[in-house]
């Protein structure tokens, strides 16, 4: 098994062994009330099995990626549901794989990153699913001091400023720019499995919801619904999956917006 190209059999097979070996369950996420669990779902998990996020909420290759997330979830540390961020359970040792964001599992192997690895996530029956956030910055109309403003903002999307925010921050550029060779410690190894993420064959680019302003927050919690039900209560995955879809389309109807990554461009968005 190959740790940087990794398909979802796989990594259920890793973590089914490392639970039998140490007696414990040692994988874990962060399914706590303020985790970001859901952007795996959304970003990760579903686009990898179904090729989108929400044309494919409820079809059969959901049902697939959710009956795995469920057994996936057996083989995971229970206390995940307390955990909102997977830096500290790594670092003390409760947990031994875990996903997260990269910002904060950065910090787990900052001390020693020899005794770590960082690799790319999964990839399923329809590529490896990943999930970029896009960030903005913009000026209000009315602002004062324009050209300053401007100016910083320059200032700040140079690759050199980006750069400088990754080795600090352990945030990516969002501009384009290839990444230095002199990067250390735990910002290389998450450089590294962040490159072979984008470049590898099959990679599946996703997005968060997009254009739905406050409703975002309900459209996600839809995504954790899921998890709670599926996961947890084990309930019948298509009952659930067809509940939950009918709250998500009218959710969308209301907005009418378009798709986003990685779902067919259209003119409104919405669950078949």
């Amino acid at each position: 098994m190959d740790v940087n190209d990794l398909t979802y059999e796989g990594y259920l097979a890793w973590a089914k062994a490392a639970k039998q070996g140490a007696g414990r369950p040692v994988f874990g996420m962060p399914a706590g009330p303020k985790g970001l669990h859901h952007r795996f779902y959304q970003g990760f998990l579903l686009p990898s099995f179904t090729g989108g996020q929400i044309t494919t909420f409820r079809n059969q290759d959901a049902v697939a990626g959710w009956d795995y997330m469920q057994e996936l979830w057996s083989a995971m540390s229970p206390a995940s549901t307390n955990y909102d961020y997977m830096q500290e359970p790594l670092a003390r040792g409760e947990v031994l794989v875990a996903w997260d964001h990269v910002a904060r599992l950065v910090h787990a192997p900052a001390d020693k990153p020899d005794d770590w690895l960082m690799v790319p996530a999964p990839r399923g029956p329809k590529g490896r699913g990943y999930m970029l956030i896009i960030a903005g910055m913009a000026l209000p109309k009315n602002g004062k001091d324009r050209d300053l403003a401007e100016k910083a903002i320059r200032a700040l999307t140079e690759p050199a400023s980006q750069i400088e925010t990754l080795r600090s921050n352990a945030f990516f550029p969002v501009v384009q720019t290839e990444l230095p060779a002199d990067l250390t410690g735990a910002i290389a190894l998450e450089a590294a499995a962040v490159r072979r993420q984008q470049r590898s064959a099959g990679a599946l680019l996703a997005l968060p919801p997009v254009g739905l302003g406050a409703k975002e927050g309900e459209v996600s919690q839809i995504f954790k619904n899921c998890f709670q039900q599926i996961c947890l209560e084990t309930r019948p995955i298509q009952q659930v999956l067809d509940t939950q879809a009918t709250q998500l389309n009218t959710i969308l109807k209301a907005l009418n917006v378009p798709c986003w990554a990685p779902d067919p461009i259209s003119t409104k968005c919405e669950v078949a």
